[in-house]
């Protein structure tokens, strides 16, 4: 099994207890808290997408957009990244009868040659702001270029947009790498199986918090069944190994004479 699903995370726990299904729903919202909670430090869930660009040059950002990994635009296989910059304007741009308008430059460069510039059509096949060759190494940056930045986005989450840079222009689509929080509904269903037992203990534990019926002791004793679940889902995917661990002691360890 490479993963599981919280239907079936529910259902387990639900029949763990003998409750019928009529607690499905209370139960669902627990595990999908525990979830979202457990996406921003342990189980990191990472999502690709291709997303159009719109006639104002920006992408809508995916539901369950927490941060990204990556933005960039395709070259065949290859992946040309994008650089995130401040300095664009997250605010939109309107005319006079305010109706929205894209964003225009007096020195803003013909589309075409653009998209060629990102393609590797020009001899030296460089960014603007960071060159690569063609096995995508870093190159280091080009220095005393003065043909301006166009490689360039900003996220705009009050917007729930990625606003592209206004000279940047040719391209239908932006691949997206991000991290997710668990509420779409394909990364939500499919989750990791190390975080089953802790969404369950975690279910039982607001269960019991959010019943009167329980006593502080039992309420503690369910928190702490919680923690210990999540303590043995972070050391299963820990990526530490016994020879790593070695080294880390061993630069820490110091040696001097002795007598």
């Amino acid at each position: 099994m490479t993963a599981t699903s919280l239907d079936s995370i529910v259902r387990t726990a639900l029949m763990k207890k003998g409750y019928p299904l009529h607690q499905y729903v209370q139960f669902l919202v627990y595990a999908r808290e525990c979830l979202q909670e457990l996406t921003m430090d342990d189980l990191k869930i990472f999502n690709t997408k291709l997303l159009a660009v719109d006639k104002f040059n920006a992408i809508e950002l995916p539901n369950d957009y927490q941060d990204y990994v990556m933005v960039g635009v395709m070259s065949n296989q290859g992946i040309r990244p994008l650089v995130e910059s401040r300095r664009l304007n997250a605010l939109d741009n309107f005319n006079t009868d305010f109706e929205e308008i894209q964003w225009t430059s007096d020195n803003q460069t013909d589309t075409q040659n653009q998209s060629l510039l990102y393609y590797g059509a020009f001899p030296y096949s460089q960014w603007y702001t960071v060159r690569y060759n063609a096995y995508g190494e870093n190159l280091g940056r080009s220095y005393g270029s003065r043909s301006g930045y166009a490689d360039t986005f900003i996220v705009v989450k009050e917007r729930n947009q990625i606003q592209l840079n206004e000279k940047m222009g040719g391209f239908d689509y932006i691949y997206l790498q991000y991290m997710s929080d668990g509420s779409d509904s394909g990364s939500a269903t499919m989750i990791d199986p190390y975080a089953q037992m802790t969404i369950q203990t975690y279910c039982n534990w607001m269960h019991k918090e959010n019943n009167r019926t329980y006593n502080e002791g039992e309420r503690a004793r369910a928190k702490q069944e919680y923690i210990q679940q999540r303590q043995i889902m972070r050391a299963r995917k820990s990526d530490l190994t016994l020879p790593a661990l070695k080294r880390i002691i061993q630069r820490t360890s110091i040696a001097s004479p002795k007598n």
